[in-house]
């Protein structure tokens, strides 16, 4: 029996176990190869669990980045720029209203503390010409 066959037929509760099991230290299994089986709410459950107890378990909480919800992505990303921290590998994730969010709040506050320049490939043009005009605005000569 091979638990990596099983996975794609594993239901909701089934999967749950899986990751309970693997958090309790329960299982030897490498969780990674569950990931694109496992709804939001376990993948937080992983990431949570992850970034609480680092070392515990073979896992990095960004590896469920490519499942989540573009939802669940956005209160990652915000929660991280909120804690001062910009988060680059989530942003292929994030969502263009979650980016133009960011690009509001670097607008109205010139002292945000932001790398806004490694968001400018994931924004539309709008954003980024949004962002130029704030930039001229602050920075305009007075005579």
């Amino acid at each position: 029996m091979n638990i990596e066959n099983m996975l794609p037929f594993l239901n909701k509760q089934a999967l749950d176990e899986l990751v309970d099991s693997i958090i309790a230290g329960e299982v030897d299994f490498d969780i990674r190869k569950a990931l694109p089986f496992l709804d939001d709410d376990a993948l937080k459950k992983l990431m949570e669990y992850a970034a609480e107890n680092p070392g515990k378990i073979n896992f990095d909480g960004a590896q469920c980045y490519p499942f989540l919800s573009e939802k669940i992505m956005d209160e990652v990303f915000l929660k991280k720029l909120d804690g001062g921290v910009l988060d680059e590998s989530c942003l292929p994730f994030v969502s263009s209203e979650c980016l133009k969010k960011v690009v509001e709040k670097y607008c109205e506050n010139s002292d945000l503390d932001v790398n806004i320049d490694a968001l400018y490939y994931f924004m539309d043009e709008d954003d980024v010409s949004e962002i130029f005009r704030a930039y001229l605005k602050r920075h305009k000569k007075t005579n």
